[in-house]
């Protein structure tokens, strides 16, 4: 199975079911799904950020990722289990501002403030 179906798995149903609808000829060539507050869901391909929408219309992706969404997907990616993924997490302020680094090697997941 390809890596990029693999790490859907791992996501919410309300990221997981649109964005497994990307077409397979395009799933080998993204290295990264950013995930950031108030922001749509980006792809990086190739080196450069696209909108996933741009591959994914009209799948029901959201226009903007909402806190609850990232909390659960955050929620999802340690298992329900902050404590014991405690040392691949570096916390802010809030759940919904944690950044997960080298959680896995091709998604990163980000809340970024403008």
């Amino acid at each position: 199975m390809d890596e990029y179906y693999r790490i859907l798995e791992s996501l919410p149903p309300a990221l997981r079911t649109p964005l497994a609808k990307l077409d397979a000829h395009y799933a080998p060539h993204i290295q990264e799904i950013r995930l950031r507050l108030g922001q749509p869901v980006q792809f990086t391909v190739c080196g450069r950020l696209c909108p996933a929408a741009k591959f994914l219309p009209g799948t029901g992706l959201p226009a903007a990722l909402e806190t609850d969404t990232l909390r659960d997907c955050f929620l999802q990616l340690c298992r329900r289990s902050v404590y014991a993924y405690g040392e691949e997490l570096r916390l802010t302020k809030s759940m919904s501002q944690c950044i997960i680094r080298n959680f896995i090697d091709t998604m990163s997941v980000t809340n970024y403030h403008e």
